[in-house]
């Protein structure tokens, strides 16, 4: 399995909750809708409702709610051979690990193929990285 380049955050912190909605470029509020329907669809899934489910998330494609829950699964995509590099450079293992330092994070990002935007988000509302 291919690693991926996860997000670490506060949920509780409204400033890095914002820079996760400024990630996808959604409007304040948008992190609050995307764990509510995450709720809603594991509950779902849970009580063995998986076409209702399943219909949510058709429904959510698309929209800003779908694409923070895209973020929410998926992260910042597979970790690149840059990545990887940039990451080992740093003193961390590629395969596993992470780190909470922004500046590190922005540059992590940055190596992926990340936008200014992207690393700005990052660097200004001091997100984290995990991986492995």
């Amino acid at each position: 399995m291919a690693t991926r380049l996860l997000l670490n955050y506060s949920a509780t912190d409204d400033d890095e909750v914002r820079g996760v909605e400024r990630l996808v470029d959604a409007p304040a509020g948008t992190h609050a809708n995307a764990v509510m329907l995450e709720e809603v669809i594991e509950s779902l899934r849970g009580a063995g409702a998986h076409a209702e489910a399943d219909r949510l998330l058709a429904q959510a494609q698309g929209t800003p709610v779908g694409e923070v829950l895209r973020l929410f699964r998926e992260g910042l995509g597979r970790l690149t051979v840059t990545g990887a590099e940039v990451i080992g450079a740093f003193g961390y293992d590629p395969s596993f690990g992470g780190t909470r330092d922004s500046m590190r994070a922005a540059a992590i990002v940055a190596a992926q193929g990340g936008t200014l935007e992207h690393v700005r988000a990052i660097y200004e509302h001091k997100l984290g990285l995990t991986w492995g």
